[in-house]
Protein backbone atom coordinates (compact mmCIF):
# COMPACT_ATOMS: atom_id res chain seq x y z
CA UNK A 1 0.00 0.00 0.00
CA UNK A 2 1.45 3.40 -0.95
CA UNK A 3 1.77 6.24 1.53
CA UNK A 4 -0.37 9.34 1.05
CA UNK A 5 1.49 12.58 0.39
CA UNK A 6 -0.73 14.53 2.85
CA UNK A 7 0.03 12.09 5.65
CA UNK A 8 3.77 12.35 5.01
CA UNK A 9 3.57 16.17 5.11
CA UNK A 10 1.61 16.01 8.37
CA UNK A 11 4.16 13.67 9.91
CA UNK A 12 7.01 15.95 8.77
CA UNK A 13 5.24 19.04 10.10
CA UNK A 14 5.00 17.56 13.60
CA UNK A 15 8.50 16.03 13.34
CA UNK A 16 7.09 12.49 13.53
CA UNK A 17 8.87 11.04 10.49
CA UNK A 18 10.15 8.01 12.42
CA UNK A 19 6.92 7.50 14.37
CA UNK A 20 5.59 4.70 12.18
CA UNK A 21 8.94 2.88 12.40
CA UNK A 22 9.11 2.89 16.21
CA UNK A 23 9.36 -0.55 17.79
CA UNK A 24 6.28 -0.03 19.99
CA UNK A 25 4.14 0.95 17.01
CA UNK A 26 5.41 -2.01 14.94
CA UNK A 27 4.54 -4.41 17.80
CA UNK A 28 1.06 -2.89 18.15
CA UNK A 29 0.53 -3.07 14.38
CA UNK A 30 1.43 -6.78 14.40
CA UNK A 31 -1.02 -7.31 17.25
CA UNK A 32 -3.85 -5.71 15.20
CA UNK A 33 -2.57 -7.34 11.98
CA UNK A 34 -2.20 -4.05 10.08
CA UNK A 35 0.82 -2.14 8.81
CA UNK A 36 2.59 0.32 11.09
CA UNK A 37 1.79 3.03 8.54
CA UNK A 38 -1.95 2.34 8.85
CA UNK A 39 -1.75 2.28 12.65
CA UNK A 40 0.11 5.61 12.63
CA UNK A 41 -2.64 7.08 10.44
CA UNK A 42 -5.32 5.80 12.83
CA UNK A 43 -3.53 7.22 15.87
CA UNK A 44 -3.03 10.60 14.19
CA UNK A 45 -6.70 10.65 13.08
CA UNK A 46 -7.91 9.86 16.61
CA UNK A 47 -5.68 12.54 18.12
CA UNK A 48 -6.87 15.12 15.58
CA UNK A 49 -10.48 14.08 16.28
CA UNK A 50 -9.99 14.58 20.02
CA UNK A 51 -8.38 17.96 19.35
CA UNK A 52 -11.32 18.95 17.14
CA UNK A 53 -13.79 17.83 19.83
CA UNK A 54 -12.02 19.86 22.51
CA UNK A 55 -11.86 22.88 20.20
CA UNK A 56 -15.59 22.59 19.46
CA UNK A 57 -16.33 22.46 23.19
CA UNK A 58 -14.49 25.73 23.79
CA UNK A 59 -15.13 27.48 20.47
CA UNK A 60 -17.15 30.22 22.17
CA UNK A 61 -14.23 31.16 24.45
CA UNK A 62 -11.81 30.97 21.52
CA UNK A 63 -13.99 33.34 19.45
CA UNK A 64 -14.36 35.79 22.37
CA UNK A 65 -10.60 35.70 22.91
CA UNK A 66 -9.81 36.29 19.23
CA UNK A 67 -12.39 39.07 18.84
CA UNK A 68 -12.06 40.65 22.26
CA UNK A 69 -8.34 40.43 22.98
CA UNK A 70 -6.10 39.52 20.03
CA UNK A 71 -7.46 41.98 17.45
CA UNK A 72 -7.57 44.97 19.84
CA UNK A 73 -4.12 44.07 21.13
CA UNK A 74 -2.82 43.98 17.56
CA UNK A 75 -4.37 47.42 16.87
CA UNK A 76 -2.86 48.86 20.07
CA UNK A 77 0.59 47.57 19.17
CA UNK A 78 0.22 49.24 15.77
CA UNK A 79 -0.73 52.48 17.53
CA UNK A 80 2.39 52.34 19.66
CA UNK A 81 4.51 51.90 16.52
CA UNK A 82 2.91 54.85 14.78
CA UNK A 83 2.86 57.98 17.00
CA UNK A 84 0.60 59.95 14.63
CA UNK A 85 -2.03 57.23 14.84
CA UNK A 86 -1.59 57.09 18.62
CA UNK A 87 -2.55 60.77 18.92
CA UNK A 88 -5.56 60.26 16.65
CA UNK A 89 -6.94 56.89 17.92
CA UNK A 90 -5.25 56.32 21.28
CA UNK A 91 -8.21 57.57 23.33
CA UNK A 92 -10.62 55.15 21.70
CA UNK A 93 -8.38 52.18 22.44
CA UNK A 94 -7.90 53.27 26.03
CA UNK A 95 -11.70 53.48 26.31
CA UNK A 96 -11.96 50.03 24.74
CA UNK A 97 -9.66 48.46 27.33
CA UNK A 98 -11.64 50.08 30.15
CA UNK A 99 -14.86 48.65 28.64
CA UNK A 100 -13.24 45.26 28.14
CA UNK A 101 -12.03 45.24 31.75
CA UNK A 102 -15.55 45.97 32.98
CA UNK A 103 -16.98 43.37 30.57
CA UNK A 104 -14.65 40.65 31.87
CA UNK A 105 -15.50 41.63 35.44
CA UNK A 106 -19.26 41.14 34.92
CA UNK A 107 -19.02 38.40 32.30
CA UNK A 108 -19.67 35.60 34.81
CA UNK A 109 -22.87 37.27 35.99
CA UNK A 110 -24.04 37.81 32.39
CA UNK A 111 -23.40 34.16 31.54
CA UNK A 112 -25.31 32.96 34.61
CA UNK A 113 -28.28 35.23 33.84
CA UNK A 114 -28.50 34.26 30.15
CA UNK A 115 -27.21 30.68 30.39
CA UNK A 116 -29.94 29.13 28.24
CA UNK A 117 -29.74 31.78 25.53
CA UNK A 118 -28.44 30.17 22.33
CA UNK A 119 -25.41 31.76 20.71
CA UNK A 120 -24.70 34.01 23.71
CA UNK A 121 -21.03 34.06 22.71
CA UNK A 122 -21.95 35.46 19.28
CA UNK A 123 -23.79 38.32 21.00
CA UNK A 124 -20.80 38.88 23.29
CA UNK A 125 -18.46 38.91 20.29
CA UNK A 126 -20.81 41.37 18.53
CA UNK A 127 -20.74 43.63 21.60
CA UNK A 128 -16.92 43.58 21.64
CA UNK A 129 -16.77 44.37 17.92
CA UNK A 130 -19.28 47.20 18.47
CA UNK A 131 -16.93 48.63 21.10
CA UNK A 132 -13.98 49.00 18.72
CA UNK A 133 -15.44 49.14 15.20
CA UNK A 134 -14.44 52.37 13.43
CA UNK A 135 -18.05 53.15 12.41
CA UNK A 136 -19.67 52.60 15.81
CA UNK A 137 -16.82 53.42 18.26
CA UNK A 138 -18.94 52.08 21.10
CA UNK A 139 -16.07 52.38 23.57
CA UNK A 140 -16.03 56.16 23.04
CA UNK A 141 -19.80 56.31 23.55
CA UNK A 142 -19.56 54.25 26.74
CA UNK A 143 -16.77 56.51 27.94
CA UNK A 144 -18.71 59.72 27.25
CA UNK A 145 -22.15 58.64 28.48
CA UNK A 146 -21.40 56.08 31.20
CA UNK A 147 -17.87 56.09 32.60
CA UNK A 148 -17.08 59.81 32.70
CA UNK A 149 -20.39 60.74 34.43
CA UNK A 150 -19.85 57.90 36.92
CA UNK A 151 -16.28 59.07 37.51
CA UNK A 152 -17.42 62.66 38.04
CA UNK A 153 -20.12 61.51 40.46
CA UNK A 154 -17.63 59.33 42.33
CA UNK A 155 -15.11 62.18 42.51
CA UNK A 156 -17.82 64.51 43.81
CA UNK A 157 -18.80 62.00 46.52
CA UNK A 158 -15.17 61.47 47.54
CA UNK A 159 -14.66 65.26 47.84
CA UNK A 160 -17.80 65.59 49.97
CA UNK A 161 -16.70 62.76 52.23
CA UNK A 162 -13.19 64.21 52.49
CA UNK A 163 -14.65 67.61 53.41
CA UNK A 164 -16.78 66.08 56.15
CA UNK A 165 -13.81 64.21 57.60
CA UNK A 166 -11.53 67.27 57.56
CA UNK A 167 -14.16 69.69 58.92
CA UNK A 168 -15.56 67.50 61.68
CA UNK A 169 -15.03 68.76 65.18
CA UNK A 170 -12.04 67.03 66.64
CA UNK A 171 -11.96 65.67 70.14
CA UNK A 172 -10.40 68.04 72.67
CA UNK A 173 -7.03 67.04 73.91
CA UNK A 174 -6.78 66.33 77.59
CA UNK A 175 -3.83 68.06 79.12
Amino acid sequence: MSKSIGFEKLMAYFHLEGFENSSALIRMAKLFKISSHQLAQIIIAVLLGVLLLITRMYIDRIIIFLVGVLYPLYKCLNLIENMYSLKRNGGMWLSYWVCYGIYTTIQGIIQMMFKGLPFLYIMEAGFLIWLYHKKTRGADLANIYVFMPALRQGTFLVKQLKGKIINRPSAKKIE
